[in-house]
Protein backbone atom coordinates (compact mmCIF):
# COMPACT_ATOMS: atom_id res chain seq x y z
CA UNK A 1 0.00 0.00 0.00
CA UNK A 2 1.63 3.36 -0.68
CA UNK A 3 0.38 6.28 0.92
CA UNK A 4 2.27 8.56 -1.77
CA UNK A 5 -0.12 7.14 -4.53
CA UNK A 6 -3.27 7.47 -2.66
CA UNK A 7 -2.18 11.10 -2.22
CA UNK A 8 -0.97 11.75 -5.52
CA UNK A 9 -4.45 10.32 -6.62
CA UNK A 10 -6.45 12.33 -4.05
CA UNK A 11 -4.93 15.64 -5.32
CA UNK A 12 -5.34 14.77 -8.72
CA UNK A 13 -9.49 14.92 -8.20
CA UNK A 14 -9.38 17.85 -5.85
CA UNK A 15 -9.52 21.15 -6.23
CA UNK A 16 -7.02 22.03 -3.60
CA UNK A 17 -2.94 21.10 -4.41
CA UNK A 18 -1.53 19.61 -1.17
CA UNK A 19 -2.49 17.02 0.90
CA UNK A 20 -3.93 18.62 3.78
CA UNK A 21 -6.35 20.74 1.98
CA UNK A 22 -7.43 18.06 -0.30
CA UNK A 23 -8.68 15.44 1.98
CA UNK A 24 -10.38 17.88 3.42
CA UNK A 25 -12.80 17.85 0.64
CA UNK A 26 -13.78 14.62 0.59
CA UNK A 27 -16.55 12.54 2.47
CA UNK A 28 -17.41 8.99 2.64
CA UNK A 29 -20.60 8.82 0.25
CA UNK A 30 -21.31 4.79 0.12
CA UNK A 31 -19.66 1.29 1.22
CA UNK A 32 -20.34 -2.01 0.26
CA UNK A 33 -18.25 -5.68 0.38
CA UNK A 34 -17.56 -7.36 -3.12
CA UNK A 35 -16.78 -11.05 -3.25
CA UNK A 36 -15.11 -9.60 -6.24
CA UNK A 37 -11.49 -7.98 -5.29
CA UNK A 38 -10.97 -4.47 -6.95
CA UNK A 39 -7.67 -2.51 -6.66
CA UNK A 40 -7.72 0.65 -4.45
CA UNK A 41 -6.47 4.14 -5.10
CA UNK A 42 -3.19 3.57 -3.30
CA UNK A 43 -1.70 0.19 -5.07
CA UNK A 44 -1.92 -3.12 -6.75
CA UNK A 45 -3.65 -4.35 -3.65
CA UNK A 46 -7.41 -6.49 -3.63
CA UNK A 47 -9.87 -4.72 -1.53
CA UNK A 48 -13.37 -6.39 -1.09
CA UNK A 49 -14.46 -3.62 1.62
CA UNK A 50 -15.19 -0.41 -0.94
CA UNK A 51 -15.73 2.93 -0.10
CA UNK A 52 -17.00 5.43 -2.37
CA UNK A 53 -16.27 8.80 -1.77
CA UNK A 54 -17.29 12.27 -3.01
CA UNK A 55 -15.28 15.48 -3.28
CA UNK A 56 -17.52 18.10 -1.63
CA UNK A 57 -16.37 20.53 -3.80
CA UNK A 58 -16.16 19.53 -7.34
CA UNK A 59 -18.64 16.74 -6.84
CA UNK A 60 -15.81 13.82 -7.88
CA UNK A 61 -16.30 10.47 -6.94
CA UNK A 62 -13.80 7.50 -6.44
CA UNK A 63 -13.07 3.88 -4.83
CA UNK A 64 -11.25 3.34 -2.14
CA UNK A 65 -10.51 0.57 0.04
CA UNK A 66 -11.33 0.34 3.82
CA UNK A 67 -8.12 0.38 5.27
CA UNK A 68 -7.25 3.67 3.15
CA UNK A 69 -10.59 5.72 4.01
CA UNK A 70 -9.77 4.80 7.71
CA UNK A 71 -5.55 5.64 7.94
CA UNK A 72 -5.19 8.22 5.72
CA UNK A 73 -8.47 9.73 4.86
CA UNK A 74 -10.05 9.82 8.75
CA UNK A 75 -13.30 8.76 7.84
CA UNK A 76 -14.53 5.89 10.36
CA UNK A 77 -15.94 3.44 7.93
CA UNK A 78 -14.84 0.56 9.77
CA UNK A 79 -17.84 1.07 12.29
CA UNK A 80 -20.50 0.33 9.42
CA UNK A 81 -17.95 -2.72 8.05
CA UNK A 82 -18.03 -4.35 11.41
CA UNK A 83 -21.54 -4.15 11.42
CA UNK A 84 -22.41 -5.56 7.99
CA UNK A 85 -19.67 -8.33 8.53
CA UNK A 86 -21.49 -9.37 12.17
CA UNK A 87 -24.54 -9.21 10.03
CA UNK A 88 -23.80 -11.52 6.89
CA UNK A 89 -22.58 -14.24 9.73
CA UNK A 90 -26.15 -13.70 11.39
CA UNK A 91 -29.13 -12.97 9.57
CA UNK A 92 -30.73 -12.16 13.23
CA UNK A 93 -27.80 -9.92 14.54
CA UNK A 94 -28.62 -6.01 14.87
CA UNK A 95 -27.08 -3.49 12.97
CA UNK A 96 -25.44 -0.81 15.08
CA UNK A 97 -26.82 2.29 15.54
CA UNK A 98 -24.29 4.34 12.90
CA UNK A 99 -24.97 1.74 10.20
CA UNK A 100 -29.10 1.76 10.58
CA UNK A 101 -28.55 6.01 10.66
CA UNK A 102 -25.86 5.53 7.33
CA UNK A 103 -28.52 3.48 5.63
CA UNK A 104 -31.42 5.81 6.55
CA UNK A 105 -29.40 8.67 5.32
CA UNK A 106 -28.48 6.70 1.59
CA UNK A 107 -32.62 5.76 1.48
CA UNK A 108 -32.29 2.28 2.11
CA UNK A 109 -34.55 1.90 4.86
CA UNK A 110 -37.51 4.29 4.98
CA UNK A 111 -38.21 6.76 8.48
CA UNK A 112 -40.73 3.78 9.75
CA UNK A 113 -37.99 1.26 9.57
CA UNK A 114 -35.38 3.40 11.03
CA UNK A 115 -37.72 4.11 13.88
CA UNK A 116 -38.46 0.50 14.29
CA UNK A 117 -34.79 -0.75 14.22
CA UNK A 118 -33.45 1.96 16.79
CA UNK A 119 -36.29 1.25 18.84
CA UNK A 120 -35.69 -3.02 18.78
CA UNK A 121 -32.06 -3.20 18.53
CA UNK A 122 -30.61 -3.64 21.47
CA UNK A 123 -33.60 -6.12 22.52
CA UNK A 124 -32.44 -9.37 23.65
CA UNK A 125 -36.29 -10.58 23.27
CA UNK A 126 -38.19 -9.51 20.51
CA UNK A 127 -41.81 -11.18 19.37
CA UNK A 128 -42.03 -13.35 16.53
CA UNK A 129 -43.02 -10.58 14.47
CA UNK A 130 -40.51 -8.28 15.57
CA UNK A 131 -37.79 -10.64 14.66
CA UNK A 132 -39.72 -10.94 11.03
CA UNK A 133 -39.94 -7.64 10.48
CA UNK A 134 -36.13 -7.07 11.68
CA UNK A 135 -35.36 -9.96 9.38
CA UNK A 136 -36.72 -8.22 6.63
CA UNK A 137 -34.77 -4.70 7.05
CA UNK A 138 -31.63 -6.70 7.49
CA UNK A 139 -31.59 -8.76 4.29
CA UNK A 140 -33.13 -5.13 2.53
CA UNK A 141 -29.80 -3.48 3.88
CA UNK A 142 -27.43 -6.64 2.90
CA UNK A 143 -28.70 -6.39 -0.44
CA UNK A 144 -27.25 -2.90 -0.47
CA UNK A 145 -24.43 -3.55 1.40
CA UNK A 146 -23.18 -7.05 -0.52
CA UNK A 147 -22.47 -6.45 -3.92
Amino acid sequence: MSQEQLHEEIIARSEATTWALARQEWGLKNIWMSDTAQTCLCGPHPIKEICEIENQVNGATTEVGNCCVNHFLGMNSEQFFTSVRKVRADGEASFNEATIEFAHGLGIITDWERGFYLDIWRKRVLSPKQLNRKRQINEKMMKHFLR
